[in-house]
């Protein structure tokens, strides 16, 4: 169910500071590429969900990749008003120019938020039918991160200028001073001067614009021992994704479930009782219902929210109250009521007989007091973690952990 994506470095910070403007002496055609208003307080900014069905770019970089002696490229799509990217990542020479060609079965985009919100747009072939899905993080989780390695970092010239890009750009490097681990970072803006202080970034795996203490830069390579990033076009577009097409797997994935589920409480409710232990089979059933019912109301709130974003209330919080241990534990305890009400009403013929039903009773009830022990266990995390849903259920899964143990020491079964 889980699609796993590698992401080298995404940073898209939100605090605002006092911005110089662009540096003057450039030609008007290179103005363009390093007017980013997202950077710059003040500026007319636009919701990264400025349209529920497009997404729109105004930059396009492309990145070469070169790492272990292999080489990948990558298209990286800024929308410099509202903060958003988009990247598609693949080998050498196999993107094409950068359009969005939906048809193409093998197309795949990941798109950020400056809130965190992550989606993977990509094509399935089955049957020889192409479908459009849109994956937003309640089925895939990422390596994300949050810092690129010269974050809130000063730098100073390390060397010499050399031409970069198309428009034969004059990029100088930079490095931090004191790790040799550190990456060396060339840019390109205007006047270079022999120190910045980078404050935030907007881009991917180092390639993109940055805000410093003199103003907004292009990083145009970022190289270290581990490998490189180097942007071989740089141009301003207006590039339109239409989302329209793309079906949210969560919710193909649900339906199933869901179905699966509603044969499960039909067949529940099929069912009818009789004999001393009735009562018990009842409950057991209008138990196992509810939590059928419960798990519905689960996966229909996975279709909300994000991973990330509002990890308690929606997305994450109801993937976690899926699989919160402490409604198993009523279940279990229904199972030994019953396992002590047929002990109790089965016919003892013989000494053997009414000693076997004696420690069944006895293991039954020692069970109950250690599902009531994990019980108030649970409720205590619960209340301990009100809101860190995800905390909480990583305390209960140890809880569960211990109980199960207990369980399997009993061995009920064999007494």
């Amino acid at each position: 169910m889980k699609q796993f994506v590698s992401i080298i470095s995404v940073c898209i910070l939100l605090s605002f500071e006092t911005q110089a403007q662009p540096p003057a002496r450039i030609s008007p055609e290179l103005a363009t590429l390093i007017n980013v208003p997202f950077l710059i307080p003040g500026s007319a900014r636009r919701s990264a969900h400025e349209s529920s069905t497009i997404l729109r770019f105004d930059k396009r970089i492309k990145i070469s990749n070169t790492a272990s002696g292999r080489e990948s490229e990558t298209y990286l799509y800024i929308n410099t008003r509202n903060g958003s990217i988009a990247t598609r990542t693949g080998r050498a020479g196999k993107l094409g120019d950068g359009s969005f060609n939906i048809n193409d079965k093998k197309f795949r985009l990941s798109y950020y938020t400056p809130a965190g919100l992550y989606y993977t747009y990509y094509n399935r072939e089955k049957k020889g039918e192409l479908l459009h899905y849109v994956a937003t993080m309640n089925t895939e989780m990422v390596a994300y991160s949050t810092n690129l390695v010269f974050e809130r970092t000063s730098v100073n010239r390390a060397g010499s200028s050399k031409n970069v890009l198309p428009q034969n750009l004059q990029a100088t490097p930079y490095k931090a001073s004191g790790s040799s681990a550190a990456p060396t970072i060339y840019l390109y803006g205007g006047p270079t001067p022999q120190q910045f202080l980078l404050k935030r970034f907007l881009g991917y795996a180092g390639i993109g614009y940055v805000k410093t203490d003199k103003g907004i830069w292009m990083i145009v390579e970022m190289s270290s021992d581990a490998g490189s990033f180097k942007a071989t076009e740089w141009e301003d577009i207006d590039l339109q994704f239409d989302k329209t097409p793309f079906i949210a797997v969560e919710n193909r994935m649900n339906e199933k479930a869901v179905t699966g589920i509603d044969k499960k409480i039909a067949e529940l409710d099929a069912k009818t009782y009789s004999g001393p232990c009735a009562y018990l089979y009842q409950a057991k059933k209008e138990w196992n219902r509810q939590e059928l019912e419960r798990q519905k109301q689960a996966l229909a709130r996975m279709n909300q929210g994000n991973l990330i974003n509002d990890i308690n209330n929606s997305g994450l919080g109801a993937l976690i109250d899926f699989q919160d241990p402490e409604y198993s534990l009523k279940g279990a305890e229904i199972e030994a009521d019953i396992r002590i009400c047929n002990s109790e009403n089965s016919k003892i013929t013989t000494e053997d007989e009414a000693q076997r039903q004696s420690k069944t009773i006895e293991c039954a009830n020692k069970t109950k007091t250690e599902i009531q022990k994990a019980k108030r266990e649970m409720m205590a995390i619960t209340r301990r973690y009100p809101n860190d849903k995800a905390k909480a259920l990583i305390e209960k899964r140890k809880v569960l952990t211990a109980y199960q143990k207990a369980a399997r020491e009993l061995d009920c079964d064999r007494k």
